[in-house]
């Protein structure tokens, strides 16, 4: 945030922040009130994401029986 806001004041907009990011700064904030049962965070959302668009374009044809293993190999190498 620091490098953030010293990039803004020279008018460059670098290191963007998403709002799912705005929204976890406030966590402390409300860590003593907050009920754990009703708070939800996806860690590893952008994950699933990217790994979901592999396997859309790998599960086609003779590679179907195959793909969880080919989209697990291309995220790995890729």
């Amino acid at each position: 945030m620091q490098l953030r806001e010293c990039a803004r004041v020279k008018g460059w907009m670098l290191w963007p922040v998403t709002p799912k990011v705005h929204r976890m700064q406030h966590v402390p904030l409300y860590a003593s009130v907050m009920n754990p049962r009703h708070v939800q965070n996806y860690a590893e959302e952008s994950l699933i994401g990217s790994c979901t668009q592999i396997w859309h374009r790998s599960v086609a044809g003779r590679y179907r029986s195959v793909v969880q293993r080919t989209v697990l190999s291309k995220k790995l190498l890729g």
